[in-house]
């Protein structure tokens, strides 16, 4: 991450998400549809920081290790209306994550040679937080059967502001911004069986 003639920083990230769920949908009328989205999240972070100083007076070092694992519960609800044979729209929304489990933990070495000073903190137990933000989406769609569709997404993504540890000397904050994406898409048949797709979108 950083190196000098007397300082070296390292830095070993695992950040890892697991999202598995399913989704139920109704037919109320031939142009009217709801469906609900849960999924059960899981996620592991693994963070290791090593500082190394090293001049002509002393040698200091630095290693610090924060881990945490959480689970989640995510849920959204969609709407989905035929407006005409050419016409669709759809909107869904997806609430901020209810937390089921956090737990996580921290160690810190330090030793320094002049004069020399050794200090070790452990926290083996410690509650830890992981916020997934609300999100609602809106599209609309204009369609030839068996020819061509064009579609038309606006995605916003709600603001949150989190410290992620209980444990204040390792603790960040988490802060989601809102963001507004869109995205444009069309669809044309070539044939039956072989449809070409492209689009644009942004990602903020």
């Amino acid at each position: 991450v950083y190196s000098s003639d007397t300082d070296t920083s390292y830095l070993s990230l695992i950040d890892e998400s697991l999202w598995v769920g399913g989704t139920l949908a109704l037919n109320l009328t031939e142009t009217d549809s709801v469906g609900l989205t849960m999924y059960y999240t899981s996620r592991n972070l693994v963070r290791t920081i090593t500082d190394q100083r090293i001049d002509d007076l002393s040698a200091d070092l630095v290693i610090e290790e924060k881990t945490f694992h959480n689970n989640s519960i995510i849920y959204i609800l969609g709407y989905y209306r035929k407006l005409s044979t050419q016409w669709t729209i759809g909107t869904s929304f997806r609430f901020p994550s209810l937390e089921v489990s956090g737990t996580g933990s921290y160690s810190s070495a330090t030793v320094k040679t002049s004069p020399y000073q050794k200090e070790v903190v452990s926290q083996p137990n410690v509650d830890s937080e992981t916020r997934v933000p609300s999100r609602a989406a809106v599209g609309i769609a204009y369609q030839i059967p068996k020819k061509y569709t064009f579609s038309f997404d606006l995605t916003y993504y709600g603001s949150e502001s989190y410290a992620d540890f209980s444990f204040q000397k390792a603790a960040d904050e988490i802060i989601h911004k809102p963001i507004v994406n869109a995205a444009f898409g069309v669809e044309y048949y070539l044939k039956e069986w072989l449809r070409l797709r492209m689009g644009i979108y942004s990602n903020f």
